[in-house]
């Protein structure tokens, strides 16, 4: 929307030399044309002013005095020296047939002076000893700054009074016609000066020497200080300075910068530029012309059409936040395990049209560190919708919380939405919101994981280390309530066990006695688990294993094309099956996209040892028993049909899992056999409490 006139050049490399350059260019946009060029070492400036210029002149303060340069200067044109007496760095201002100056005359003093063009002789004004600032020259009045304090000076008539105190930004606009009358003729003509204080703008009126009681204008930044202001016939045109909050102390505060637009009389404002988050200085030099508005911002003229289109302003707000390992609800009522992964997931939505890159942060209020970004994989920003789906994990904000954070017995958060007010909105009271967490101790689980490994016709099976054994672990780490990394507080260990052919014959069920009668079952590929269990029941039994409190649990390969479904029989004892989803087998078709099926299936196995049962509210229309009648939710969902409750899975990087939201309407339960299995809140509460009543022995060093 801006246009940059003008660029300052880079520095030139060298002996700290560079190269004082001024230039001009035509306001519409034109090629620059260079008036002064001069090679000098640092700290040697000639220019030690702004520059102001009428038809004919440039001037500037410098060590010398007053400067004067032909708007026709080429480069080796030497500048005129004008008036020593000002000598100086300060502030030129441009007074038709005089230059006002403010000058450091040395000893903390600074004078304010004129020098007529005609003769070249300076007249003093006024002496100070803060420095004056922000010159300004109305036709009748001279306008500056001490202290906030903003001094009106009638040159020949006074030494300067002060007018309005603590001032921001002003212009002072001079006479502007406002009305003519036609029978007499007769013209009646404003004479005001536009002030900011603080984040508002009033009117002071010299013909009255009055400030208005009213502002014409208030900031919905209650921080806001308004720092540059000018205007034309009809309309104001300010710089609005917005200081961003910045936490925990002691930080560096950044700053947005908003022009505005508006009518002169007051009223609503329309936002036509920002600048920032900066926490340097913002634009300055607000002036403008017929058609434009320029300014300087960085190391550029900036120049933008007046009756540019304003920005866009839509309301945003937080809707809501939740603190997920796993699963939760709107509430938050899920219990939460000190040292889990945690994800703060930020609801944010748009009151009127969608808006695009937009930030967000999260901080613990109670905790002195910096704020958090989002971690969502689009990126730190994403866009607001105005109707934002829950089950989208990109329509949201995503935090996750450093470890550190999770190790507190209570935790107390606040998200802000659009912390650095760009894009703008016409109202940030809604961007925030606060929720205070606790979090239990972790449970310890301890287990001895078996390859049972089996021979079928010369070839010997075994589960997949990577693809199986270790994707089982991380879902474990991903679902179950355990906080920690894997060996903290999930302790695995894993062996293998050489079944040879004897556990292939109960693998493909040639064995006499993979029988009914012998295992009891109906479904006789229970034959390879039902033997299998007793096995690690014996290795238990006779301390084969160190802990034997611990959980065992055992795999077996499908790569045979044989299926070893899989049961818990003993006490923290299962066995279940290992292979790759839909093939050759139908488990996991069409939703396990991890590459195995043995991790969740699993979850179901130990499920079963960590006391939980089939639910019965999916019996029958999945097929597992009517065993759990406490089952909260309807067909084995992971949540209500109102759907306040989602699970969520973390990801593992290591295997390509990315972060996931499982919706608790179309997510199934572990212990039931649906598809679109994820763990629910019941079970995961359940296997906490179990846990922590039913602690196992630490695996040996």
């Amino acid at each position: 929307p801006t246009a940059a006139a003008a660029a300052a050049p880079a520095e030139q490399s060298g002996s700290g030399q560079y190269t004082e350059l001024i230039r001009r260019i035509a306001a519409y946009g034109s090629t620059t044309r260079t008036l002064y060029a001069e090679q000098r070492n640092c700290g040697q400036s000639q220019v030690a002013s702004n520059i102001v210029a009428d038809n004919d002149f440039l001037y500037w303060l410098n060590g010398q005095g007053l400067m004067m340069l032909s708007t026709n200067a080429n480069p080796g044109d030497a500048p005129q020296l004008m008036n020593a007496l000002v000598a100086g760095f300060g502030e030129v201002a441009d007074g038709g047939d005089k230059i006002f100056t403010i000058n450091y005359a040395g000893n903390n003093t600074y004078n304010v002076n004129y020098v007529l063009k005609s003769n070249k002789q300076r007249v003093p004004l006024a002496s100070y000893n803060s420095n004056p600032s922000n010159l300004q020259w109305d036709g009748v009045y001279l306008y500056y700054k001490v202290n906030g304090n903003l001094i009106r000076l009638n040159p020949g008539v006074d030494s300067g009074t002060t007018i309005v105190p603590a001032v921001g930004g002003y212009y002072a606009e001079g006479k502007r016609l406002t009305f003519c009358t036609i029978n007499p003729f007769k013209c009646f003509f404003s004479h005001n000066v536009y002030v900011g204080k603080g984040r508002q703008i009033f009117i002071y009126n010299n013909d009255t020497n009055a400030l208005g009681s009213t502002p014409i204008y208030t900031s919905v930044d209650s921080g806001a200080t308004i720092s540059e202001i000018i205007t034309d016939f009809s309309r104001v045109f300010f710089y609005e300075d917005r200081p961003i909050a910045c936490t925990p102390d002691p930080c560096f505060q950044s700053h947005n910068f908003v022009l505005q637009r508006m009518a002169r009389s007051g009223g609503a404002a329309a936002a036509l530029y920002t600048f920032g988050p900066t926490l340097f200085g913002g634009p300055s030099g607000l002036k403008a012309n017929n058609d434009y508005l320029f300014w300087q911002e960085n190391e550029q003229v900036q120049r933008l059409a007046k009756d540019a289109s304003a920005l866009p302003q839509v309301n945003m707000r937080v809707t809501g936040m939740e603190i997920t390992q796993g699963i939760q609800n709107l509430s938050n009522s899920v219990l939460l395990v000190k040292g889990r992964r945690t994800f703060v997931r930020v609801y944010v939505k748009s009151d009127g049209v969608s808006v695009a890159n937009v930030g967000a942060q999260l901080v613990a209020t109670s905790l002195e560190s910096g704020p958090l970004a989002p971690v969502n994989s689009v990126g730190t920003k994403i866009t607001v919708r105005n109707s934002p789906n829950r089950n989208d994990i990109e329509q949201s904000f995503l935090f996750e919380l450093p470890w550190s954070w999770t190790n507190q017995n209570s935790l107390t958060l606040r998200a802000t939405l659009n912390p650095y007010k760009v894009p703008l909105e016409p109202s940030y009271g809604d961007n925030g919101a606060t929720s205070t967490v606790s979090f239990k101790p972790s449970p310890t689980l301890s287990a001895e994981f078996y390859r049972l490994n089996y021979t079928i016709g010369g070839t010997t099976y075994r589960p997949r280390i990577f693809d199986d054994v270790l994707k089982t672990y991380s879902w474990i780490m991903r679902a179950y309530p355990i906080g920690g990394a894997i060996g903290t507080n999930f302790k695995p260990r894993l062996w293998d066990v050489a079944g040879g052919t004897w556990l292939g014959s109960y693998v493909n069920r040639t064995h006499p006695d993979c029988t009914k009668s012998k295992i009891g079952a109906n479904d006789l590929n229970l034959c390879a688990s039902y033997y299998t269990n007793g096995w690690l029941k014996y290795y238990r039994d006779h301390g084969w294993v160190p802990n034997t409190n611990d959980f065992y649990y055992g795999m077996i390969s499908d790569g045979s094309g044989n299926f070893p479904r899989g049961q818990a029989i003993y006490s923290k004892t299962s066995v279940g099956p290992s292979g790759t989803p839909c093939s050759p087998f139908n488990l996991g078709c069409g939703w396990d996209s991890d590459g195995s099926y043995a991790d969740w299936y699993a979850g179901h196995e130990m499920g079963h040892s960590l006391g939980r049962a089939h639910p019965t509210a999916s019996a029958a229309l999945c097929g597992n028993s009517a065993s759990d009648n406490s089952y909260p939710y309807p067909n084995g969902q992971i949540g209500p049909n109102d759907g306040s409750m989602e699970g969520f899975d973390v990801g593992d990087p290591t295997f390509g899992i990315a972060r996931r939201v499982y919706p608790g309407t179309t997510w199934n339960d572990v212990m039931s056999y649906c598809n679109n299995q994820w763990i629910s809140d019941y079970t995961y509460t359940g296997m906490y409490n179990y846990m922590i009543a039913h602690p196992t022995a630490v695996v040996a060093a």
